[in-house]
């Protein structure tokens, strides 16, 4: 199950001993050292203890690093000669925090014991680890680079990490099981004529947090001029640009037809890595004289710290839905600031070769995809949509997505949810017909059709209903009483090709109209001037002939 706790041994006691023991700390600080070293020995000896001394250890290292590097809280480094003390106290804090979140997630999970109380536990040690070993790296990669045992003692807790988020228990998506959805998301695509063709950018056996990752970079750059050439389609990336456990950001790659590199980039939070990212690239493109043109925009959609990946795969599916072309012709903003945990929020000179956009030029879905509903909120107002309009809207969404503000779940969460159902063989599990009639607010079976297939709802609800017509050998072409208009028809007007693909597939009727609606849905394809309808190869080879 990747949930045992992390090994270590007494070799790692003697490091810290041996780190700590030429500093004169007052009497207080020595004993807690000594408290913790006992504690540390005592899990060697016993590494199936009582999880509660990992969570004791782990708030011991936590308090002590407090106390003596204070200068931590400025992000500024201690004094070079307590570098290596401070940097093995942080891995170390880190591996605890990792380990202290295992074993109360399999209490939680196994034993069922106090749910409540270890999911706030666990939530918390994953804080705290991914915040020790990211302001490590920040802080002292040059001392342990230089320091073998440093070396090592991360590479452990990196390999821990990873078989960690691994786990079959746990809905974390990694880099591993991202490239199992890309591929299921590129065959899904194809069969219903959808453009959209993803990759991950990723190189699973290097461990960063703040240098990006050289064999990635060489990988990503050699995969534009692929594209560059005509030899690869527009591609959507996620890209893992520091490696298999740093950062990620969503790309979007096409060429024009003069030849010019075309590059879309998104940065889900406010990270200064997309900045320093899309530095070394335009500085790379421009010394191989390669044509391109960048957009870049900084979605501040994040909130927490470990989604980054998950956000950069939802955002390759807005950007497949739109284009370089689009995207140019809309408003322009400036260079924004950047933030990140270490460093204040900061104006950096202006990029070259790269203009920006906002969040709200990529559409609602961009938008949902908030963890914040203020600024959610706020950019729907961006939009122009009504005061009135948005409270409507943003309850929709939730009721559509099993969002909340009280327990603070997100549209991200529901999206992990559902890429975890996926990945289990079962994307349509627990959606029963009642749920889809309360979340299309529909009276009947043929009111929530109709809803659905105009975009009212999650394109899942609208399979799964389909599923249930069919076993049920319920009509799909019922019209509503007013207009006339069934779901085929709605899923042209309001131009959803993959909706109209899916009833297609379950055998809806595109040739039927009626004394409200003399035209057919076939006549309203033919006369659509939508390009992502009349481009779509099942919709142009099912209603075209």
């Amino acid at each position: 199950m990747n949930l045992g706790p992390i090994p270590l041994t007494l070799e790692d006691l003697a490091q810290l001993k041996s780190t700590r023991t030429p500093f004169n700390f007052p009497e207080q600080i020595t004993e807690k050292f000594t408290q913790t070293e006992e504690m540390l020995l005592a899990y060697i000896s016993n590494p199936q203890c009582n999880p509660q001394l990992l969570l004791n250890i782990a708030r011991n290292l936590h308090e002590l690093i407090n106390t003596l590097f204070p200068q931590h809280s400025q992000h500024k480094a201690v004094e070079p000669a307590q570098q290596v003390l401070a940097a093995n106290m942080m891995i170390l804090a880190a591996t605890f925090a990792l380990s202290t979140a295992r074993a109360f997630m399999l209490i939680s999970i196994i034993a069922k014991k106090n749910a409540e109380v270890s999911r706030s536990v666990v939530s918390d040690m994953h804080g705290l680890c991914y915040g020790f070993i990211e302001q490590a790296e920040f802080l002292y990669t040059p001392v342990i680079e230089a320091t073998p045992y440093l070396k090592a003692l991360r590479r452990r807790y990196f390999d821990a990490w990873i078989a960690h988020i691994n786990s079959p228990l746990l809905e974390n998506m990694s880099a591993r099981r991202l490239a199992l959805l890309m591929e299921a998301k590129n065959n899904t695509n194809a069969e219903f004529g959808i453009s959209f063709h993803g990759e991950l950018i990723v190189n699973s056996n290097s461990y960063h947090l703040v240098n990006f990752d050289e064999g990635a970079f060489t990988q990503f750059v050699q995969k534009c001029a692929l594209i560059q050439q005509r030899k690869q389609p527009r591609t959507q990336f996620v890209n893992y640009i520091h490696g298999t456990a740093g950062h990620v950001l969503a790309f979007d790659v096409s060429v024009s037809e003069t030849g010019t590199l075309q590059i879309i980039c998104v940065e889900s939070a406010q990270e200064a890595k997309q900045y320093h990212y899309l530095k070394k690239l335009v500085g790379f493109l421009s010394a191989k004289n390669i044509p391109f043109a960048v957009l870049a925009c900084q979605a501040e959609l994040q909130r927490d710290l470990s989604t980054c990946a998950v956000f950069a795969y939802a955002l390759c599916g807005v950007l497949s839905k739109t284009s370089f072309e689009a995207l140019s012709k809309d408003a322009k903003v400036e260079q924004p600031s950047f933030g990140s945990r270490f460093t204040e929020v900061q104006q950096l000179p202006p990029l070259p070769f790269v203009q920006w956009f906002h969040v709200t030029k990529l559409g609602y879905k961009a938008i949902l995809m908030s963890q914040s509903f203020t600024s959610m909120q706020a950019n729907l107002q961006l939009m122009g949509v009504k005061e009135h309009d948005i409270s409507t809207k943003v309850t929709q969404w939730k009721l559509w997505y099993d969002m909340d503000d009280a327990s603070r779940k997100t549209y991200i969460d529901h999206r992990v949810k559902m890429m975890g159902l996926k990945l289990q063989g079962q994307p349509l599990a627990n959606v029963l017909l009642d749920e889809i009639l309360r979340k299309t607010k529909a009276k009947d079976v043929f009111q929530a059709l109709r809803r659905l297939s105009a975009g009212f709802g999650p394109k899942r609800l609208l399979e799964a209903l389909l599923i249930v017509c069919h076993k049920g050998k319920i009509t799909l072409d019922l019209p509503d009483e007013t207009k006339g208009l069934s779901a085929a028809h709605l899923s042209i007007i309001h131009q959803e090709p993959k909706r109209a693909c899916l009833l297609l597939k379950y055998g809806a009727s595109f040739d039927k109209a009626n004394d409200k609606e003399p035209r057919t849905a076939r006549d309203l394809y033919l006369a659509s001037t939508s390009a992502i309808l009349r481009n779509n190869p099942v919709l142009k080879q099912k209603l075209k002939g």
